[in-house]
């Protein structure tokens, strides 16, 4: 069985190595080793940036998600699935790479829960509008991507994307509210299109993507061009 050793600071000088178990895959059998944790946000998760090391080399920086709790818990192995069994070719491309999910306890002898995946970027610094159109373009795409292989994320905006230090690519991330999606949305999604109607292009999570992004030509506009 993979294990994941994880260097969690308990106090200001104390720092505890806690050994979890990766619990989606019973086949790995590899060591992995944590280094340089950032601690990046708090919440009903722990989430840290760091370097993932094997064997004393360096695999990937990471970003480690932490779950505590039954509930908490539920929803990251929910989203280790997506990420498993319908995201996996995707991996590297437009969500990040997954690396496992890995179960033990930990302070408090508290259920935990820690998703491994790749650090794929920073979020941007303005909103969706304010994107460049080749941006804009890139990320439906992703998104469509991302509904072909059977995937709906459920919370798609811009704190759920993150884009690339060097080349500014898109990568979407933060799937714990996913769902099994078959999409019927069959227009496609230009840019400069005149915007449809919800009900033809039938599906919510894309056509509110590309309205947030202001990527189609409002129908009063048309209207008032074709006059």
């Amino acid at each position: 069985m993979a294990t994941l050793e994880f260097p969690w600071q308990c106090s200001s000088k104390t720092t505890v190595n806690y050994i979890l178990s990766r619990v989606d895959d019973p086949t790995a059998q590899d060591h992995f080793v944590v280094r340089k944790p950032i601690l990046v946000r708090e919440g009903n998760s722990t989430t840290f940036r760091g370097v993932l090391r094997r064997c004393g080399k360096r695999v990937a920086n990471i970003v480690c998600k932490f779950a505590y709790g039954k509930r908490n818990l539920k929803r990251l192995r929910h989203e280790a699935t997506i990420y498993r069994e319908h995201l996996q070719d995707l991996g590297g491309k437009v969500v990040p790479r997954f690396y496992g999910l890995y179960e033990g306890e930990m302070e408090d002898e508290e259920p935990t829960g820690c998703l491994v995946t790749q650090y794929c970027g920073e979020h941007a610094e303005v909103p969706f509008y304010g994107l460049s159109w080749h941006v804009k373009s890139y990320l439906i795409s992703a998104l469509v991507r991302v509904h072909d292989a059977g995937v709906l994320h459920g919370d798609f905006r811009e704190a759920n994307v993150v884009f690339t230090p060097n080349k500014g690519s898109p990568y979407i991330i933060d799937f714990d509210h996913a769902e099994v999606h078959h999409c019927e949305s069959t227009m496609p999604s230009e840019i400069h299109d005149v915007a449809p109607h919800p009900e033809d292009f039938a599906c919510d999570e894309l056509f509110d993507a590309c309205k947030s992004m202001g990527v189609w030509t409002p129908r009063s506009y048309a209207s008032l061009a074709s006059s």
